[in-house]
């Protein structure tokens, strides 16, 4: 039987020199909240195909045509990451409040600073947390370890989340739960919720 694939990055790449807006919101896929997303392949051998000479030119493609470009990076800092590190303004880091999840991070901290991004684009997100100390380290350990407190924090909702996944919804849709307010909390502070109804409001 044949596999249909859905386009992705990879071809993005293999047709720079034709590049435009109306061919990459081809190849894009149009989310229920009305976000564009540039998937990644599902053929892994067309992975090996993407270069750091094509993330710049399709980064540098997507920056200057919309207001806000956000990319799930991989935890390897690897020459592909390297690239979109480069370009951005603002890197988010993800942990939790374990204490082994901390070290890691101040480790990868310390990489980055090592390589040339200052430690001012860095943002500390605190996934699933809990505000009662327990096991984990509190937000003011964290802050005298790694130099900074957290710029965010998500509560520990996981059937909030899982919910939210089995019903592939995503969970900020459902302002009235505690994560999906918390998500839209997140998105107000960094602006993005204003840029986005500024846009709207111009296409009206």
């Amino acid at each position: 039987r044949r596999v249909l694939f859905r386009s992705s990055i990879a071809d993005v790449a293999e047709n720079l020199q034709t590049l435009d807006r109306a061919m990459l919101e081809g190849i894009m896929v149009r989310d229920v909240l009305g976000f564009f997303v540039l998937c990644a392949p599902d053929e892994q051998e067309k992975s090996r195909f993407i270069h750091e000479d094509h993330i710049r030119e399709i980064g540098s493609f997507l920056i200057e045509r919309y207001d806000v470009v956000i990319v799930d990076g991989s935890r390897d800092l690897d020459p592909l990451l390297q690239s979109c590190l480069e370009l951005s303004e603002t890197i988010f880091l993800v942990l939790t409040q374990e204490f082994a999840a901390v070290r890691n991070t101040q480790q990868y901290m310390n990489t980055l600073v090592r390589l040339g991004f200052g430690a001012d684009a860095v943002k500390l997100l605190l996934n699933r947390h809990e505000k009662r100390r327990g096991l984990n380290i509190s937000s003011e350990q964290l802050a005298a370890t790694l130099g900074t407190g957290p710029f965010w924090g998500f509560p520990n909702k996981y059937e909030e989340a899982v919910t939210a996944l089995h019903e592939a919804r995503p969970v900020v849709l459902k302002g009235s739960t505690e994560l999906g307010q918390s998500y839209r909390n997140f998105a107000k502070k960094l602006g993005i919720t204003a840029k986005q109804e500024a846009a709207v409001a111009g296409r009206k």
